[in-house]
């Protein structure tokens, strides 16, 4: 799955396909997801969830809400976010081993496991990675921003190709615009995405 597309692209942008062809758009698709998927959640790594573990309960909450989409199908799964049951081995060494989720409520936080975990295989705890919003998002939104955010790499791309294409001269100089970085579709995808910027935090 993805949030930006080609048709997408051809329909915001004035690129035609002499500029750019499509298979070039694709390949940049998942770049541009990724960049989106960058600025507008936080990641979260090996955090402890809260919950019992008794060996029947297999609801457990994260700290953080609303859990991310991160696999850009705009929806909020199991294939969202990894769960691991921390154990020690013979020798005491924490050992991670992923556990399976049922299902997620990303709006609370909350991750449904498919078996419950005990205190002799999840004696140290039951942990998770995953992303999370700093506020409700509308997914609508997401892929807009990561279109125009596709639109950039392409500018960059046409850009690259026309340097290519010219001796080295001070026409070509002119080309490589040195603000490139900072072009409309950048600042169009940013404006999108103004609720969030890309935090790492590690628990």
């Amino acid at each position: 799955m993805a949030y930006s597309t080609l048709a997408q692209l051809r329909i915001l942008s004035h690129f035609t396909p002499a500029e750019i062809a499509d298979a070039d758009v694709t390949a940049l698709i998942a770049e541009a997801d990724r960049a989106v998927l960058r600025l507008a959640t936080i990641e979260v790594y090996n955090e402890r969830l809260s919950g019992g573990i008794d060996g029947s309960n297999v609801l457990f909450t994260t700290k953080n809400k609303p859990l991310a989409d991160t696999d850009f199908d705009s929806d909020v799964d199991a294939d969202d976010v990894t769960v691991y049951l921390v154990d020690y081995d013979a020798e005491m060494n924490v050992v991670h081993t992923s556990t399976a989720v049922t299902s997620v409520n990303a709006r609370d936080g909350i991750i449904t496991l498919t078996t419950a975990p005990t205190t002799s295989n999840a004696e140290v705890g039951v942990y998770a990675d995953y992303r999370f919003y700093n506020m409700p998002v509308d997914y609508d939104i997401l892929k807009l921003a990561a279109n125009y955010y596709l639109a950039h790499l392409s500018e960059m791309k046409i850009r690259t190709g026309r340097i290519e294409n010219y001796p080295l001269s001070e026409h070509a100089a002119s080309i490589a615009d040195p603000q490139s970085s900072h072009s409309r579709w950048l600042t169009l995808a940013h404006s999108q995405l103004s609720f969030a910027r890309p935090t790492l935090k590690l628990m």
